[in-house]
């Protein structure tokens, strides 16, 4: 008879307590034992069947009052199909009585088991704790699970670098549609994005995707070893030279940084101005599509990519992959098309407005603040996808 599988323990990612200990005294405190904000290049691997560890209390020992104290964890997964958070696995929630007599002290260890539907899963832990007195907490973390690979035909390389670069393309994915959101409601102000929410999106998305302070940090968080399935020259980056000077990485990393710089420089700009008249006048012509076409072959290609290392690792026939890859690229060159045009609708507009009074003098700024971040990272990601499929990259 084959022995039971048994789950995989991750550790202990949160504690959260909920406590009344004297009627005027009381507690509701969540703390966390992953990173936050999430750098997108950390992962916890696993080997099986993942669960985690969570410690709770409720506890009311306030003598002359009651107060029902509730603590409670759940996980939401990513699911890049439908580009929305689904239940992810199971959660616990547990409730102290109400009643000035019944006090208690209840505490334990939750051990909560996660849904892993692809190799490289995205998750939200989100812990709640209400207690007497205080505004009720809430807080979410998230971060990456990747099973550990079976061994195949990849090298050592792509095999090191494939969950950083996978990683790397859904967050690329996620900015993209966070942009192409914020254009949105910039174009019509009327429209249920939630401008703030994009934008708290996007500056932790930039932090992590383009904090790293050298061209040879980015290429390790960015996973671009994997690249080495596309072209040798990705197989050993220290000596390739283009991680200096007019390199390809180097490049990469500048106008990462550069976008990353222009978009959290503006931030409070963009989110006091987005609805501002000459913004929406500015922007006629319509840049969402095509970022959001650009998000969807990066997740199309992670996709793939997942299949070549996981699922099936010793399948030597790339050319899919590859094709994904082309298709990548060709649509940056789409979205930068789209991107030009979105700056001569823009020109037009303030040049026919004459000499700018202030207001619109500030949001023409504003304007060219979101563009200039859309472009710097567009041409970030052309730098690094021209190289690998063409041994070449253009400064556009």
């Amino acid at each position: 008879m084959p022995a039971l599988a048994v789950s995989e323990v991750i550790g202990t990612v949160c504690e959260t307590k909920a406590i009344v200990d004297s009627p005027v005294s009381s507690t509701a405190s969540i703390t966390w034992w992953v990173t936050s904000p999430p750098k997108v290049c950390n992962w916890v691997n696993v080997g099986k069947d993942p669960d985690i560890n969570v410690n709770w209390q409720s506890k009311d020992d306030s003598r002359t009052t009651g107060y029902p104290c509730a603590v409670s964890f759940g996980v939401e997964a990513y699911n890049f199909s439908s580009w929305s958070w689904i239940p992810g696995g199971g959660g616990n929630s547990i409730k102290g009585s109400n009643t000035r007599t019944g006090k208690y002290n209840n505490y334990g260890t939750w051990r909560i088991p996660l849904n892993q539907p692809m190799p490289v899963t995205k998750y939200k832990y989100n812990a709640m704790a209400d207690t007497k007195g205080k505004p009720t907490r809430n807080e979410s973390r998230e971060l990456y699970v990747v099973r550990i690979q079976p061994v195949g035909v990849r090298s050592t390389n792509v095999r090191n670098a494939a969950p950083a670069w996978i990683i790397g393309r859904y967050e690329r994915a996620l900015m993209l549609r966070s942009l192409a959101n914020e254009y949105t409601k910039m174009k019509n102000p009327s429209s249920s994005v939630d401008f703030d929410q994009e934008m708290a999106k996007l500056i932790v998305s930039c932090g992590a995707l383009f904090g790293p302070t050298s061209p040879s940090d980015y290429a390790q968080d960015a996973g671009l070893g994997a690249l080495e399935l596309a072209s040798n020259t990705f197989g050993n980056l220290a000596t390739s030279g283009l991680l200096t000077g007019v390199g390809a990485v180097a490049q990469a990393y500048s106008w990462g940084t550069w976008a990353k710089n222009t978009l959290t420089g503006a931030a409070d700009q963009l989110k006091n101005q987005f609805n501002a008249w000459h913004v929406k006048n500015a922007f006629t012509y319509d840049l969402a599509p095509s970022l959001n076409n650009l998000a969807d072959a990066m997740r199309d290609e992670a996709n793939e990519m997942q299949r070549l290392v996981w699922t099936a690792p010793n399948d030597t026939n790339t050319v899919p992959w590859k094709n994904l890859l082309q298709t990548e690229l060709d649509r940056v060159n789409s979205a930068y098309t789209s991107l030009s045009s979105t700056y001569t609708a823009a020109n037009l507009y303030f040049s026919s407005l004459g000499p700018l009074p202030s207001v619109a003098a500030a949001n023409k700024d504003t304007v060219y603040k979101y563009l200039d971040s859309v472009r710097d990272f567009l041409r970030s990601e052309r730098a690094i996808l021209q190289m690998a499929l063409t041994g070449t990259f253009t400064n556009p």
